[in-house]
């Protein structure tokens, strides 16, 4: 790349030279022209020396096609690396494109590409073309966003899971507790505000999103850590960390597709304990600006949710 990159600009600078030693009478003036010239040598400066930190060493022309809307959108994928499999491919199309990765259909040519397959087993090449079909984009970045904070969180807990059995908490422990209790709180609510806000197919590709990714394994664990602690001496973060998670436990139980695998991935029982554990909120959750319980109200019937706790909570012993 170095001598086709260089070529241009020596170009450049040679014509800038001429100018230089053109007649005044030729020469074009200060204004106009020669700032144009003289700008967009900057840029391109500018333009080389990025791609040279960030050099594209293998591309694709890839075909979006979405099978919910028959849209479809001819994009380039450049890359800085040359994947060694389809698995590797299929990533980057995810981080790139905002399409999950169990949602790809990569077709080259006739053929359906295998994720388990060699990209040479394809011979794909640099600058081939393939085709991409998918029902939905999802909100990539932020769902894997909270997913890495709910491990983080998750590691966290499990680190200083027998300091949190002593009464009172040791304060260096509570401020650790209160930062990480606060930005996985903050997280849950960021799921849930997509989950409203968006389509109901996009709905479906960021609830699967999560737990393909690993978050409800993880919120699982870490659920199952919370209950084994007494909730009155819990941490009002602690708390509201609880009250969050059963937040985002409802939103993803809530869409028919994925209600399965949370039921199949959660204990039913711990479930139950917890949305009971929590029942009678704290003074400082009840100030807050948002009430942990509308979506409740708003979503669901509150009788069916009374009944089924009236006669769950008697076979359960906690």
């Amino acid at each position: 790349m170095g001598a086709s990159s260089s070529k241009p600009q020596r170009q450049d600078e040679d014509r800038e030279i001429e100018q230089n030693h053109e007649p005044d009478s030729q020469r074009p003036s200060n204004s106009g022209n020669n700032v144009i010239v003289k700008d967009e040598f900057t840029h391109k400066a500018e333009r080389d020396r990025i791609n040279a930190a960030n050099e594209i060493v293998y591309s694709l022309n890839v075909t979006l096609s979405c099978t919910e809307d028959g849209s479809k959108r001819e994009r380039e994928l450049g890359l800085t690396w040359v994947p060694a499999t389809i698995a590797d491919l299929q990533d980057e199309i995810q981080k790139n494109f905002n399409i999950p990765i169990f949602d790809q259909k990569l077709m080259f040519g006739p053929a359906v590409l295998s994720s388990k397959e060699s990209m040479q087993s394809y011979s794909l090449r640099n600058g081939d073309s393939i085709t991409v079909e998918y029902t939905s984009e999802a909100d990539v970045k932020e769902i894997v966003g909270v997913v890495s904070c709910v491990q983080k969180t998750l590691a966290f807990v499990e680190s200083v899971q027998q300091q949190l059995f002593l009464f009172p908490i040791l304060s260096a422990l509570q401020a650790q507790l209160q930062q990480n209790c606060d930005v996985i709180y903050a997280e849950c609510d960021k799921f849930n505000d997509l989950y409203i806000s968006s389509s109901p197919v996009k709905r479906i590709m960021n609830a699967q999103l999560f737990i393909h990714s690993g978050g409800l394994t993880c919120l699982q664990a870490l659920h199952s850590l919370l209950l084994q602690l007494p909730f009155r001496l819990m941490t009002i973060h602690m708390q509201l960390l609880e009250i969050g998670m059963n937040r985002l436990l409802w939103t993803l139980s809530s869409c028919p597709e994925v209600e399965t695998a949370v039921l199949k991935e959660m204990k039913w029982d711990n479930i139950v304990q917890s949305l009971c554990r929590v029942a009678v909120v704290p003074d400082a959750v009840i100030i807050l600006p948002r009430n942990p319980y509308t979506h409740l109200h708003e979503n669901l019937q509150m009788s069916v949710i009374v009944e089924l706790l009236t006669n769950t909570a008697g076979c359960l012993s906690w």
